[in-house]
């Protein structure tokens, strides 16, 4: 018995690595047409799936509800963010220590209402912290107006964003959770056409390449874009 998304993950997670074991054979085969005379001249065969339908049965076993999360206290998140960013510029000591000391209490002042609203507990996620930092950081930089780079604001919010959900939740916050069977067997022996469940996967394949971009300060940052 697997999670519904564990399985869907599972799967999707297979196809993505038979498409590297392929593309690591027309690799391997390139090289082959490389030393070869005969074959050097003729394109390389590389095998592409533009789109795959998969029609998959199921049994659903189990639904268990949905844990509300509950965050940390607003004084732990915000000492977590302080060690992640002391470690993030240990080797730039150009941000006044001012600032930090501004960026925490008006991180707090805006995570205390959320912490004592139980709807808006409920709705919490770690996304949603996520941008209240971000957010209170492009505020504190507006009203403290201190000088500070491009590069290290990249860096700031990269730091943020980087936080686990062990660093803002005491409990791990569960979604709605659906416990399948997949085993052939089991679904031919205790099912009948009108009682199974069937998920029909559609695939199409696209790609990601590496991409970089050099910043006004000359730092160079590689990020993925869909080819």
């Amino acid at each position: 018995m697997n999670n519904l998304d564990e399985f869907i993950g599972s799967v999707l997670s297979s196809l993505s690595h038979a498409r590297r074991i392929a593309d690591e054979e027309s690799i391997a085969i390139a090289e082959y047409y490389k030393d070869n005379p005969l074959l050097e001249n003729l394109s390389i065969p590389r095998l592409r799936i533009p789109e795959m339908t998969l029609d998959i049965p199921v049994l659903i076993e189990t639904i268990s509800s949905r844990q509300s999360p509950k965050l940390k206290p607003a004084k732990d998140i915000v000492n977590h963010l302080m060690i992640k960013l002391t470690d993030a510029f240990k080797e730039v000591d150009d941000i006044p220590t001012s600032f930090y000391a501004e960026y925490e209490k008006n991180i707090i002042s805006k995570l205390t209402p959320l912490l004592r609203s139980k709807s808006n507990r409920l709705l919490m996620t770690k996304e949603r912290v996520i941008r209240l930092l971000e957010t209170t950081f492009t505020s504190t930089l507006k009203t403290t107006q201190i000088p500070i780079t491009r590069s290290q604001i990249d860096r700031f919010k990269l730091t943020i964003s980087e936080l686990s959900a062990n660093n803002i939740f005491s409990t791990d916050p569960n979604s709605l959770k659906l416990s399948v069977n997949t085993s052939t067997s089991s679904v031919k022996e205790t099912s009948t056409p009108d009682s199974i469940a069937r998920i029909k996967l559609t695939l199409k394949e696209e790609g990601l390449e590496w991409n970089s971009i050099e910043s006004a300060t000359g730092e160079t940052k590689r990020y993925l874009e869909i080819e």
